[in-house]
């Protein structure tokens, strides 16, 4: 498995607790736990961003993942599930996660959230239609 892998798969689990990361990778040597725990603690650092290709790599993903009917999907379960009600969780998810694509930082991953983020955008001008009849 590669570090960017590793820290794809760890990045949720263990971002409030780095030190756990070497638990859950026996194997690797502390080099490469070390690239790992870069890569996670940097993954939502627009400010200090990621400087190797794998934390790039890890940042980006993590940035695409929240893009899309998936992405949205995710949003409005995180927003539930931290006591938000429907307008409260769109405000939140239109300021946070819309405005990361400007964040992206490879070429490649800006194309694939382009076309995430128009279904996204798409989503919003529907919601707001529907519930701008309701609220």
């Amino acid at each position: 498995m590669e570090n960017f892998e590793a820290a794809l798969l760890l990045h949720e689990i263990t971002k409030n607790n780095l030190p756990s990361i070497k638990k859950y990778l026996p194997e690797f040597t502390n080099d490469e736990v070390e690239k790992v725990t870069y890569c996670i603690r940097h993954h939502y650092d627009f400010v200090d961003k990621p400087t190797t290709l794998e934390g790039k790599i890890v940042q980006d993903c993590d940035i695409i993942d929240m893009l899309g009917a998936v992405g949205v999907a995710r949003g409005f379960m995180s927003s539930g599930e931290r006591g938000l009600d429907l307008v409260e969780g769109k405000k939140e998810y239109k300021k946070k996660r819309l405005s990361v694509i400007d964040h992206l930082n490879l070429e490649e991953s800006k194309k694939i959230a382009e076309e995430r983020a128009e279904l996204t955008k798409l989503f919003f001008k529907k919601i707001d239609e529907e519930m701008s009849a309701i609220y």
